[in-house]
């Protein structure tokens, strides 16, 4: 079988997959906050190496963000940990 970026390279301009990112944010970084464990702690490494092949390959990529309504959330939009991750 041909690795993800094998599978890219080999696609034409009609077959560009999107790549979405949702709820990649510094407001998930506080583990306790969410409950103290999480049950996917690889996620965030994944999602950049997707990024970066992505973006490697020209390909589009959607950033999806949560924006809570509950003041005190760590999503909240009026906090810096609204923001994305740095990759």
């Amino acid at each position: 079988m041909a690795s993800l970026n094998e599978q890219i390279i080999c696609m034409t301009k009609q077959d560009k997959p999107a790549l979405i990112l949702m709820d990649i944010q510094k407001g998930f970084e506080d583990i306790d906050y969410w409950g103290g464990h999480r049950n996917n702690p690889q996620a965030e490494g994944n999602a950049e190496k997707l990024l970066n092949l992505w973006r490697h390959n020209n390909l589009p990529i959607f950033h999806i963000k949560h924006c809570s309504t509950n003041p005190n959330s760590k999503l909240q939009k009026e906090i810096s940990v609204m923001i994305f991750k740095k990759w």
